[in-house]
C-alpha cells in the first residue's frame, strides 16, 4: 500500500508536537496564574486539556487498530 510506511513516523511526530504544545501551554498557564491573569490561566488549561484529549483519543484508536489487526482479534 503506497504511503503506509510513513504513517507510524507521522503519528509519532504528531504526538510529540502535541506533547510539546501541552507542556508550553502548561508553563504559560503557570506564569499567567502567578501574574493573576485569569484569562491566560484558563486558556492555558484549555489547551492542556485539548492536548490530553487528543493523546487519549490517539492511544485509544491505536489500541483498537492493534486489536483489529491481531490474529483472532475483534471482528
Amino acid at each position: 500500500m503506497a504511503g503506509s510506511t510513513d504513517r507510524p513516523a507521522r503519528i509519532r511526530v504528531n504526538a510529540v508536537a502535541v506533547v510539546i504544545i501541552g507542556v508550553v501551554a502548561f508553563a504559560a498557564a503557570l506564569v499567567a496564574n502567578s501574574a493573576h491573569q485569569a484569562a491566560g490561566t484558563g486558556a492555558g488549561i484549555a489547551v492542556v486539556a485539548a492536548c490530553t484529549a487528543w493523546l487519549a483519543r490517539d492511544a485509544w484508536r491505536r489500541r483498537q487498530m492493534e486489536r483489529t489487526n491481531r490474529p483472532g482479534g475483534a471482528a
